[in-house]
């Protein structure tokens, strides 16, 4: 359903109630993991606030997108009006096209963008896309050579060798 941020929570408090070790460090990587998967549907709220996606490369999502909430994206329809797509509704190809495009058309520095490009990157690997998770993910190292052992430990299998 695209709740990241409340799967971050719960995981969070799940992780102080937890006796082992091992629980506490899978949900530390677990609530890091929606972390960054938050952090690109907040990418996205953000960019298509400001530079609406007017169908460039999209044409299933119905029309122009041009506001985002923490519900959905709000399609204009034309001379028909708008409606407000549920995040449910949002296939995870059209996430990642969407995500693409505002990570190359909006002003962040290396840092950001490096951080969000391996954000993007965990957003494939954890809804099975290994092949863009994997061009992501050295993309981010390549802008933050520093992200290399937490892309290891976010995708342990991604990176060659």
């Amino acid at each position: 359903q695209k709740e990241f941020r409340r799967a971050a929570l719960d995981a969070r408090r799940l992780a102080t109630r937890l006796n082992t070790e091992e629980g506490r460090k899978t949900l530390e990587f677990l609530r890091e993991s929606y972390e960054r998967m938050d952090d690109i549907k907040q990418l996205l709220i953000n960019g298509i606030g400001a530079d609406p996606f007017r169908e460039r490369v999209a044409p299933e999502l119905g029309g122009d997108a041009v506001a985002a909430t923490s519900r959905g994206i709000r399609i204009s329809l034309g001379d028909h009006g708008t409606v407000m797509r549920d995040w449910r509704r949002v296939s995870e190809r059209i996430m990642v096209t969407l995500a693409d495009y505002y990570l190359d058309n909006t002003e962040l520095d290396d840092g950001e963008r490096a951080e969000l490009t391996l954000s993007l990157a965990v957003y494939c690997y954890q809804n099975r896309g290994f092949q863009p998770a994997r061009m992501y993910a050295e993309k981010a190292v390549e802008l933050n050579p520093g992200l290399e052992t937490k892309v290891r430990k976010l995708m342990p299998d991604i990176l060659p060798g």
